[in-house]
């Protein structure tokens, strides 16, 4: 031991009170320093919980994509997780009491969609295939049309057109507004659907808030893609401080609409500068 040790060794000994109360100083600013942390990383992480839970485990979205863009967006280095929807088209939802939402809109759901899209189930479980629907209780809060579990449903199905025959998209405006007053429904199949669970009011990620239709959702077979079909595709990046980059690049590349899951890469770090952050770490 040398000659420091021992003269400080002797301090310590001979001022016990003092000593003591160090020593609790440390432990409580060692204990205090931890709980900060903890805190605000057990906050940060309960609201991107959060976030996922009502809008969804994505960081972006690509609109009208071919098949073939969406395999290859699947397999990208920058890419750890892809999924898709597409629209198969409007059915009348007969009874409607909502005059700007007169139509069941048919969204099909690839298989990964379901873990990356915000669907909670009140009722039932999840479509399996083709033939199974899962529908939203707003179309009965909001619509006034009831479906229980097990309900079989024959749907004429078709695309929202006007008169001169311009085929709306799913984004278009309310049922009757001034531009589309004059559109109808142009049939171009049947389908025959069983009602297999009933879920909360679906995600503006899902069904916009101006939609003309509320979205009934089933699966869609990935090997059944035809090359003229639209897909919407979500997207998980592997670096998340890099999403807007490579989401923007990526519409870019592939010439296509986009939108980000804001909210999300906001509460994970992926903003730099945002009055979120400033106050989180402030507060720290």
């Amino acid at each position: 031991m040398n000659i420091m040790n021992k003269v400080t060794l002797r301090g310590l000994l001979k001022n016990k009170t003092r000593t003591i109360v160090t020593i609790i100083g440390v432990i409580l600013s060692a204990a205090m320093i931890t709980a900060v942390t903890t805190s605000i990383s057990s906050l940060q992480q309960f609201v991107i919980d959060y976030t996922i839970y009502e809008e969804g485990d994505w960081h972006g979205v690509l609109y009208s994509i071919n098949p073939d863009t969406y395999r290859s967006l699947a397999e990208n280095n920058e890419v750890s997780a892809a999924a898709y929807t597409k629209s198969d088209g409007y059915a009348i939802l007969e009874g409607s009491r909502n005059e700007y939402k007169p139509y069941l809109h048919i969204l099909e759901l690839g298989k990964e969609a379901f873990d990356m899209l915000p669907i909670h189930l009140v009722s039932g479980r999840l479509p399996q295939n083709e033939n199974e629907v899962l529908i939203s209780e707003h179309i009965y809060t909001n619509g006034g049309v009831s479906y229980k579990v097990g309900d079989v449903l024959t749907l004429d199905v078709g695309n929202r057109v006007l008169e001169d025959g311009t085929v709306l998209s799913n984004a278009g405006s309310a049922y009757k507004s001034e531009y589309n007053a004059g559109e109808k429904l142009n049939i171009t199949h049947t389908r025959t659907f069983t009602v297999v669970g009933i879920c909360r009011r679906l995600s503006y990620s899902i069904e916009a808030y101006f939609a003309p239709g509320y979205s009934i959702l089933t699966v869609s077979d990935a090997g059944k893609l035809q090359e003229t079909d639209r897909l919407d595709v979500y997207l998980k990046v592997k670096k998340t401080n890099q999403a807007y980059k490579i989401i923007n690049d990526l519409s870019e590349e592939n010439r296509c609409a986009y939108w980000y899951n804001s909210d999300l890469l906001r509460f994970s770090g992926a903003d730099k500068d945002t009055a979120y952050n400033t106050v989180l770490y402030s507060l720290a």
